[in-house]
């Protein structure tokens, strides 16, 4: 019976709008992939206060950030305190005229008394703890709860107040003043932005889970859907994931410095918040380097369940040994999988929720190759290669003793000619 052109073409048409859902969904995961990162990042490096205070005593040990901090402190204490005043009371009646040098000289000697006060580990642990206490309240108004403990201005602002550090600068400087209780008060927030900030912090906490959860299921649905071609839907799986990762450290460099060049004007100032948004996205570049580790992983899977020579000779080397020795070499891969970890190349493999992901993944990539090669090599059993390399061993010795367990061959018979 003859096939018409029209029900030859119907099955083909069918592959292909097959294929065209399936490397729809992967690009849609890799989407889904990129926002959730992003979310990561923010909920994990912005939204925690601990994490918060953490890195901003990170930036404070670099010497550009704090430099640029002193100067700040410096302009907050001689705006508030009239030095020269301060030095004609301190000074004797003979040397009262030195007050206006002298306060230009301290001016310029202050920076670098401020930088040394920040250097200061205890001074840095006291920012810690005002960072800390700024970035509760800031959570506690954002969740839309009041406390006693919550302290904004009388416009509703959310200040990072730095008045002790200001007045431990005067001290050190010896002026012997009380600096002003509003000096060095910045403000992280205006009541203006509350709505919005609000919205979006609540918008990230449930996208968050969610997204986490919608990329697994749309990457798993693909390699299912994908049908006998599931093994290059696994490997564009990965090579997606190593995508959304580079384009995470593009984003950071580039987010980077349109924030830096829309937020600092003074040329001088712009090295010190460059160092600022690099230590605080920190997080952000960890993030990239798990997704394009797992995208690396994926790729490496499908290359060994793959029709290449070399990925068939390990197949074909391994198929004996996951007949007869499944135990061992599942001890083996746990115990690879032990020195990743004490290896930890990725920020997630330093974490329980990404240990538990990894083991999971591991064990399903084991899973699926043993099945695939027991499958492809179903004689494998009795050949065990540990076996074959006792009796190479074994012939080894013999051999090195003048003799073995296999009589020598016989000498070639005699030419008749």
């Amino acid at each position: 019976m003859s096939v018409t052109p029209m029900a030859a073409a119907a099955p083909v048409t069918s592959v292909k709008k097959h294929r065209v859902w399936v490397w729809t969904i992967i690009v849609i995961a890799a989407i889904v992939t990129l926002i959730g990162a992003l979310t990561i990042f923010v909920k994990k490096e912005a939204l925690d206060s601990q994490a918060f205070s953490n890195t901003s005593v990170t930036m404070l040990q670099d010497q550009q950030i704090r430099d640029a901090l002193s100067i700040y402190l410096t302009d907050e204490l001689f705006n508030s305190v009239d030095v020269q005043t301060q030095l004609q009371q301190i000074l004797p009646k003979q040397t009262k005229s030195l007050a206006g040098p002298a306060a230009g000289l301290l001016r310029q000697f202050a920076p670098k008394a401020a930088s040394d006060i920040l250097a200061q580990p205890a001074v840095q642990n006291q920012f810690q703890n005002l960072v800390y206490n700024a970035h509760k309240s800031f959570m506690t108004i954002i969740n839309g709860k009041s406390s006693g403990a919550v302290q904004t201005t009388q416009n509703g602002e959310v200040v990072l107040d730095l008045h002790p550090i200001v007045q431990q600068l005067a001290d050190r400087l010896g002026l012997g003043a009380q600096v002003a209780p509003d000096t060095g008060r910045l403000v992280v927030f205006t009541s203006s932005q509350l709505k919005l900030v609000q919205d979006s912090v609540k918008a990230i906490k449930v996208l968050n889970v969610f997204l986490i959860i919608l990329v697994l299921i749309l990457y798993a649905l693909a390699v299912w859907l994908a049908g006998g071609w599931r093994r290059a839907a696994l490997r564009a799986s990965g090579w997606s994931l190593v995508i959304v990762g580079v384009i995470l450290l593009v984003l950071r460099r580039v987010v980077g410095n349109q924030l830096v060049g829309a937020l600092v004007s003074a040329e001088s100032d712009k090295t010190a918040a460059r160092h600022a948004w690099l230590i605080g996205s920190q997080l952000l570049a960890n993030v990239a380097w798990v997704v394009i580790f797992y995208g690396i992983v994926l790729v490496i899977a499908a290359w060994l369940s793959g029709a290449t020579r070399p990925a068939t000779a390990i197949r074909r080397w391994l198929a004996p040994e996951f007949a007869d020795r499944n135990g061992y070499v599942i001890g083996g891969a746990v115990l690879l999988y032990l020195l990743l970890i004490l290896w930890g190349p990725t920020p997630a493999l330093q974490q329980w929720w990404g240990i538990l992901a990894g083991a999971a993944l591991f064990a399903f990539g084991y899973w699926a190759l043993r099945r695939e090669t027991l499958a492809e090599f179903p004689d494998a059993a009795g050949t065990t290669q540990s076996i074959d390399l006792r009796a190479s061993w074994s012939k080894l010795r013999g051999g090195s003793k003048g003799g073995g367990s296999e009589p020598p061959a016989p000498p070639p018979p005699a030419s008749t000619a």
